[in-house]
């Protein structure tokens, strides 16, 4: 409710940005005008949520939940990929920002 509220404040121009991490899953995507997902390779991935302190199995049980990358880029507008550098991952950001308000 409070969401809606200060949405509806809002310019009707105004982009809003949600952050979703089971957006596909929840079956939420269509509930947006445009919806991204941000994919990276699952080794990659795993590395990453290791060195951030999930444990393995935590991990492996969390991916087993959630949809596959492939469907994930089929039913979302734009794809943004996270297997490089951070300098990588803001071009892609700055090209999607440019899809989305042009």
């Amino acid at each position: 409710a409070e969401l809606a509220k200060r949405i509806s404040q809002l310019s009707a121009d105004a982009i809003v940005i949600y952050e979703l991490p089971l957006l596909i899953e929840k079956d939420l995507f269509n509930k947006f005008d445009k919806s991204i997902a941000v994919i990276a390779d699952l080794e990659l991935r795993k590395e990453r949520a290791i060195a951030r302190g999930v444990m393995d199995t935590d991990f492996d049980a969390r991916v087993e939940t959630q949809t596959t990358d492939e469907l994930r880029e089929q039913l979302v507008d734009i794809t943004i990929y996270n297997n490089g550098t951070l300098s990588q991952l803001a071009e892609q950001v700055d090209s999607a920002w440019l899809k989305l308000t042009s």
